[in-house]
């Protein structure tokens, strides 16, 4: 699995990079203009992301509209629906408007901060992303 973590803030960003590391290989960007050149170069060199944990509340370019740029990436590329990254956008403030407009922008999971390890485990298990046997805990 490759994932990309974009978080607002670092204990977040290293929660989940921790996390994710049992499950592959993880990069981390500091905002979304930053996690946007990743997503560039993973893509042109054929590696595209196959997760993606983009915070709301990036400075630069929020992750919203971040999400937005991935998905028309995607589509002006064609890449079929079984590859397109799994887009899970988090925040602090959930609402009703920022949720209709996280799936209007194809959010895959919307995540309320503080989310749990089983939270995140049990989407990536939804999606098809298991522990290597050797380092399952």
């Amino acid at each position: 699995m490759h994932a990309l973590v974009v978080q607002s803030q670092p204990t977040n960003a290293k929660y989940l990079e921790t996390l994710l590391n049992y499950y592959g290989e993880v990069d981390r960007a500091q905002n979304g203009k930053d996690a946007w050149e990743l997503y560039l170069q993973a893509a042109e060199a054929g590696s595209r992301y196959d997760i993606a944990f983009l915070d709301y509340a990036l400075p630069l370019v929020d992750g919203l509209t971040l999400q937005r740029m991935i998905r028309d990436d995607e589509a002006k590329n064609q890449v079929p629906a079984a590859l397109r990254t799994k887009l899970v956008l988090t925040t602090s403030y959930p609402n009703n408007r920022l949720i209709l407009e996280g799936c209007a922008a194809g959010t895959d999971l919307f995540l309320s901060k503080p989310f749990s390890i089983s939270q995140v485990q049990g989407f990536l298990k939804e999606s098809g992303f298991h522990l290597p046997t050797a380092t399952r805990y």
